[in-house]
């Protein structure tokens, strides 16, 4: 990666700290895309991030959080998409669901 060479525990937790943010964006977007609101989107986004498992997963050395970005990023798409659903949007719903796991 560049930083903090021989410090792998510290890396993992700034690539943690990045995906951590990411999810907070995917829940701000998802929020905002839903109920139109950005007050309301920031207030879910706020709420996201307090909570213990993404900030206690945010600042420690597990490989958790790419995972979680993913599988929170197939769902947030599955719920903006599957109003109107159709073929090529479940497919991609469902590719990105497996690589979560």
């Amino acid at each position: 990666m560049g930083i903090e060479r021989g410090v792998p525990w510290r890396q993992f937790a700034y690539l943690n700290a990045f995906f951590a943010s990411l999810c907070t964006v995917i829940v701000c977007a998802f929020i905002h895309f839903v109920t139109g609101s950005a007050r309301v989107a920031l207030l879910a986004a706020c709420f996201h991030f307090g909570c213990g498992f993404v900030l206690l997963l945010s600042v420690i050395s597990e490989d958790i959080m790419p995972g979680y970005t993913l599988m929170l990023g197939a769902m947030a798409l599955a719920g903006v998409w599957f109003d109107r659903p159709s073929h090529g949007r479940v497919v991609l719903v469902c590719a990105s669901s497996p690589w979560a796991g």
